[in-house]
């Protein structure tokens, strides 16, 4: 089975570590072939243990955006965690998608308002939306805009107000 991850909302360098000691950490353990190239990272083994690759590499991620870098003791303490517990979410306590990957952590949909509407916006070119004060509406907008505008799918950001 392959799988691919997209890691463009983090430093690719700071995933890897130096001299690439994260990757190499990973493929000791493990069985599958772990190829990075910019910000995608290629996972090729067998099914179980790719997902749980995937899963660790998620946790690495994660991590990154809470400590702003990762070090090859946090990626062995991420994989012996993983080994010892089947659960797929180490560090994330919830399952909220994530909106945007920032340096301060991540931006996610919490509710299932903010849910449908980041579906909404995924799968749509124009959404409207309209509610009560202070549901992050405007903050989920400009949140993936500024995902759109990293992963280069946009040039450039108009936001507009009703007068």
């Amino acid at each position: 089975m392959k799988k691919n991850i997209d890691i463009s909302g983090i430093d690719p360098l700071a995933f890897v570590g130096p001299s690439d000691r994260n990757i190499k950490e990973i493929t000791k353990k493990f069985n599958s072939k772990v190829v990075v190239r910019g910000a995608k990272v290629s996972i090729d083994g067998e099914k179980e243990e790719v997902g749980l690759l995937a899963s660790i590499m998620g946790n690495m991620v994660s991590t990154i955006n809470q400590k702003g870098f990762i070090d090859k003791d946090d990626v062995s303490s991420l994989i012996n965690i993983s080994l010892s517990k089947s659960d797929s979410s180490i560090i994330s306590d919830s399952d909220d998608p994530i909106v945007l990957y920032t340096h301060k952590g991540t931006v996610s949909a919490r509710t299932k308002g903010q849910v449908n509407y980041l579906n909404a916006v995924l799968n749509n070119d124009i959404v409207f939306a309209i509610g009560p004060a202070g549901t992050g509406k405007t903050y989920q907008a400009v949140a993936s805009a500024a995902a759109a505008l990293k992963r280069k799918e946009v040039d450039r950001i108009i936001i507009t107000r009703p007068a």
